[in-house]
């Protein structure tokens, strides 16, 4: 039986995907709802049942945070080598194979003035999942980095799913993994001497930048200060303008019509499609604030209650 502090997040997730398949339910085919039934059980409902019901303790915790960040940790040190031999791996298996070579997108490379970068990908299938993956491993260092016996394989082993974040040249998983980095350094026992550990840093960090030869070329990359592709950032700044624009035409419920607003129209790229880049837009827009509000609701309560939790567990437990 699960436990009784399931039963809300339980209730919170099945009526968020419920909802969705109400709403689809008023648009698409029964095939189509099956098909969709199926993504959302092995995606979702499945990942969330196995962790929840078998992640019961603090050390079976540590053990999945543990597992998950070594197997990242491997791509992350295939993905260097894809990034700087300029070739990915994988993809070449696919001929001896005889698997259908994928459409290669211009995402593949971040041009700079000299050249560029391979935005590598290993096995994840796309670069912003290599990205993604290896930020979550990355902020898991934070609970796991008092366990590494010897100290020194520790630091390889923290390091490695670093390396597998500057691979994928995503500038949306950085800035995502220095957010959570930063909350985590800055909440909980001995925050203070982390903040001025930070604080003492980030000058150095910033100097190091500007004088090192390949500093430079990391600022370049940067989102909102580089240089390199300015456009990428500018695209998710006038989606959100013109989605804003879209959602208050049917902010209840919203339209799963709504790819075919005139006003998206201009966000239209070469490859002829509008790419939704915000999740959260890609929420609103067809499910309304109230698909919205369901979908952001597991995750704030599960938020707030490790919140309460942490602060009781402090004065008995810091490690927890």
């Amino acid at each position: 039986a699960p436990a009784p502090q399931l039963l809300i997040p339980d209730l919170l997730m099945a009526t968020y995907f419920g909802y969705v398949f109400v709403v689809n339910a008023t648009a698409d085919s029964v095939t189509g709802l099956m098909r969709s039934a199926v993504y959302i059980t092995l995606d979702h409902l499945l990942l969330y049942y196995v962790v929840t019901r078998s992640v019961l303790d603090q050390r079976r915790l540590l053990d999945v945070l543990a597992s998950f960040a070594m197997g990242v940790g491997i791509v992350g040190a295939v993905g260097a080598f894809e990034t700087m031999r300029n070739w990915l791996v994988y993809e070449s298996l696919r001929t001896p194979l005889g698997v259908p070579m994928a459409d290669m997108g211009t995402y593949l490379l971040r041009a700079t003035e000299d050249g560029g970068y391979l935005r590598a990908y290993v096995t994840m299938g796309h670069a912003i999942a290599l990205g993604f993956s290896s930020a979550i491993a990355v902020s898991w260092q934070l609970a796991l980095a008092r366990s590494y016996r010897p100290k020194a394989l520790g630091v390889v082993v923290m390091l490695l799913p670093v390396v597998g974040l500057l691979a994928s040249v995503s500038r949306g998983p950085w800035l995502g993994c220095t957010i959570a980095l930063v909350l985590g350094l800055i909440v909980g026992p001995g925050a203070k001497h982390r903040i001025l550990w930070l604080l003492g840093l980030l000058p150095v960090a910033i100097a190091a930048l500007l004088i090192l030869p390949q500093g430079q070329k990391f600022i370049d990359l940067l989102p909102f200060v580089g240089s390199v592709d300015p456009g990428s950032v500018s695209y998710r700044t006038q989606l959100i303008d013109r989605a804003m624009i879209v959602f208050w035409q049917n902010p209840i419920f919203g339209s799963l019509q709504y790819i075919y607003n005139p006003v998206l129209e201009e966000m239209r790229q070469g490859q002829g499609i509008i790419d939704i880049v915000n999740s959260y837009v890609g929420v609103a827009l067809p499910y309304g604030v109230i698909g919205l509000l369901l979908f952001v609701a597991p995750s704030a309560y599960a938020l707030v209650m490790t919140a309460i939790t942490s602060q009781r567990l402090a004065r008995s437990d810091p490690e927890a």
